[in-house]
């Protein structure tokens, strides 16, 4: 339920900056919040679900490490494929 409350929270955060033009993130910032609204922690939620995993490795700081890593290499992707899309 907390991953799925940060997703929100950030696809909020990330509608106020893209309506408001004038609030300037860091990039530092913009991965912080780019890194809950890819989707990637909440892609995984359904397939944990069924799992008969217990919460002390599910949340380990590794995995969590690890699924932030993964939302980070997606935020990258999307941000620079336009940019090889551009200099065709």
């Amino acid at each position: 339920m907390h991953t799925f409350n940060n997703y929100l929270e950030s696809l909020v955060v990330t509608a106020q900056h893209r309506e408001d033009q004038t609030l300037l993130q860091s990039v530092e910032e913009y991965i912080l919040c780019r890194r809950q609204d890819v989707g990637i922690r909440v892609t995984l939620l359904p397939l944990q679900l069924h799992l008969d995993i217990p919460d002390e490795a599910l949340f380990h700081p590794v995995i969590v490490e690890m699924e932030y890593l993964l939302g980070d290499m997606e935020v990258i992707d999307n941000v620079s494929l336009p940019f090889c899309f551009s200099s065709m």
